[in-house]
């Protein structure tokens, strides 16, 4: 193996798991992320620089990429049948995450619809430059040094679920089953057109229910605030501060948001 396909397995099999891992135990401890807006430029820019990696890598040992886009029925429909599973199982696993889970989810999640322009922006270059990475150059490589498919794609599908450990491991679960669903949707396509379309269109959409869940949470914080005053009255006990209370009740499902509290 020569230096340079050596250097880029390196990099996402070890280097980006190790980078995941470190941020995942520091969020464990307690440590803040930067306002979102920062966050996600962050994010844009490291998911541009892996992916002109990756198109480099790709052209220097002639792998596939793109080709020409041809209609494939098998793989569009594979494509809406990951999504609607997707999207529909988000509300199911809220309710059935802890707070904990909720808070971490929420750190990279959007909020609100002004956080959607760079949610956007984050989701096509995790769209593009990740699937480019993970379902096309990595994988081939991969393939060529074990020659196998099959442990190409578990490989490939293990290490891109590490690389979002920062979302907990219940999320890296998810996404390593979905890496293994787009691999698969490469596979039926023979490019990445599909897999980068769903990819895109999954995270947006998903964003979408998130702040849903984000304005639900906020609603419920604040009927449960207002009916603990409630009680407090009744029963002769001072009140007081209520929005900052409710304020406490978000952050505590929520998370705390460093753009908002920097307005």
């Amino acid at each position: 193996m020569d230096p340079l396909a050596l250097l880029y397995l390196m990099v996402f099999l070890f280097w980006v798991p190790l980078l995941a891992l470190r941020s995942h135990s520091a969020l464990q401890k307690g440590a803040p992320l930067p306002a979102k807006s920062r966050l996600y430029l962050q994010i844009i820019i490291m998911l541009a620089i892996f992916g002109a990696l990756s198109i480099y890598v790709g052209r220097v040992y002639h792998i596939p990429l793109f080709g020409t886009f041809n209609w494939n029925w098998q793989a569009a429909a594979a494509s809406v049948a990951v999504m609607v599973a997707m999207l529909v199982t988000i509300p199911l696993r809220w309710r059935a995450a802890p707070d904990d889970v909720k808070r971490r989810l929420m750190l990279t999640r959007p909020q609100s619809a002004d956080e959607l322009g760079w949610w956007f922006l984050v989701c096509a270059a995790a769209g593009f430059f990740e699937e480019i990475t993970y379902r096309g150059v990595l994988f081939s490589m991969l393939w060529y040094s074990t020659d196998s498919p099959w442990a190409a794609a578990l490989i490939s599908a293990t290490a891109f679920a590490i690389g979002h450990a920062i979302q907990g491991w219940r999320a890296a679960t998810v996404v390593f089953f979905f890496a293994w669903a787009a691999q698969g949707i490469v596979y039926l396509a023979g490019s990445l057109h599909y897999a980068i379309a769903l990819h895109f269109t999954y995270d947006f959409l998903a964003g979408l229910i998130y702040i849903r869940l984000a304005r639900e949470a906020r609603q419920q914080a604040r009927e449960h605030v207002l009916a603990a005053e409630h009680s407090m009255a009744l029963e002769g006990q001072a009140v007081g501060k209520v929005e900052e209370k409710i304020a406490e009740e978000t952050e505590r499902i929520l998370g705390r948001s460093l753009d908002s509290s920097q307005r």
